[in-house]
């Protein structure tokens, strides 16, 4: 448990490890979570000619496309708790709910059945000019912020600072991009050396006015990976201002690397490390897929730990992530509560469970415990035999 700033919590699980076989769901929790972001910040400002929302849907049944999805965040802003969820299908948003809860009482601000929207009293300012601005394939929460409804400011910031890294491999292009407009954090480079990567520092070069072109293939090439994985940070379009090089020490005085001539593991941690000390120090929460990608098992270890630790993690940011690695249940730094198990039925519909719902002493070695197939969430251990 870390200590937060609010009075509502004063104390939260800082880390969700999810683990499950292969296919099992685990990359679809943050796909889910990408998409409520995804909607809260662009369904107002995107433009189609006809109404379009667009979920993914359960396709392993018939009645997948003609059933909708139900989608809803908990999270606590200004030290108040809310509740926000939407229902659509692919092409409108039929349900829409904003609740919150100071002193732990459920105040409505709005709840929407198609488009008609009812407000509590307790929501203020200019609800009604902004439920005309509403349609079909657009949230309330997405209007609001485009009309500057201050009220509702503080949900609609919090959801769209949610942080969430899904690249299993990083490409020098992304480091380049990312930096272009924006610092490494130093503790970040700080953590690089830790891990012995060799990296102890950056430069940022300008390029000369005659590199300065953009790629215009790769561009739109990113831009169409952004739209179809729901990751909505800005691709830039702009041409490249700098050179982006890493100082390694070797056994002289010192060299500079390019971002293409680093490691693949090298580079998921500058931008893994990048982002988990940027939400460290603002409190937020960090989305992983596949954590243990291209990095060593005492690398996620460590990762882990940054979140878990009371003396890195001061203002009780969150890290939630899926992973393989089952090492990182061996030492007893997770609690019960914060691994979680994802497992298929037979009809392939996932289902999330907590390792706090098993009977264990607190001396089991849970790793063993979960390649034992006592908890579930694991590959079918198979002779090859099966395979003549």
């Amino acid at each position: 448990m870390v200590e937060t700033k609010f009075t509502t919590a004063k104390q939260v699980l800082p880390v969700a490890a999810i683990f499950g076989p292969n296919a099992s769901g685990k990359s679809s929790i943050l796909s889910a979570v990408a998409f409520l972001r995804l909607a809260v910040r662009r369904s107002f400002s995107e433009k189609r000619d006809k109404p379009v929302v667009p979920r993914k849907y359960f396709k392993l049944v018939a009645s997948g496309v003609r059933e909708t999805s139900e989608l809803e965040l908990t999270f606590i802003s200004d030290d108040t708790l809310f509740k926000f969820g939407f229902e659509c299908d692919s092409k409108s948003f039929v349900r829409e709910w904003l609740y919150a809860y100071p002193n732990n009482r459920r105040q409505i601000w709005y709840e929407r059945n198609g488009n008609d929207l009812t407000f509590g009293n307790n929501l203020k300012g200019p609800n009604a000019i902004v439920a005309g601005m509403v349609r079909d394939d657009v949230l309330y929460l997405s209007a609001a912020s485009a009309a500057n409804h201050s009220q509702l400011d503080s949900v609609f910031n919090f959801i769209q600072k949610l942080k969430i890294e899904t690249d299993f491999m990083v490409t020098p292009f992304e480091i380049e991009d990312d930096m272009q407009d924006q610092e490494l954090d130093e503790n970040a480079v700080r953590f690089l050396q830790f891990l012995d990567t060799g990296i102890i520092g950056y430069e940022k070069q300008p390029v000369k006015r005659s590199e300065n072109q953009p790629d215009e293939k790769v561009l739109a090439l990113m831009k169409a990976v952004s739209d179809l994985t729901g990751q909505d940070g800005d691709v830039s379009l702009k041409a490249k201002e700098y050179d982006v090089l890493f100082k390694h020490e070797g056994c002289e005085d010192g060299f500079l690397l390019r971002a293409h001539e680093e490691s693949a593991g090298s580079l998921r941690l500058i931008k893994l490390l990048n982002s988990a000390f940027k939400t460290l120090e603002s409190g937020g929460v960090l989305f992983v897929d596949e954590l243990d990608a291209s990095l060593h098992t005492r690398a996620s270890n460590q990762v882990m730990k940054l979140f878990l630790s009371q003396i890195t993690n001061k203002n009780g940011a969150q890290l939630i992530f899926t992973t393989h690695d089952t090492n990182l249940l061996s030492d007893k730094s997770l609690r019960r509560d914060e691994v979680w198990l994802v497992e298929k039925d037979r009809c392939g519909q996932s289902e999330l469970y907590s390792a706090s719902e098993f009977s264990l002493r607190y001396s089991d070695d849970l790793e063993k415990v979960y390649l034992d197939d006592r908890m579930g969430a694991v590959p079918p251990n198979l002779e090859f035999e099966w395979f003549a």
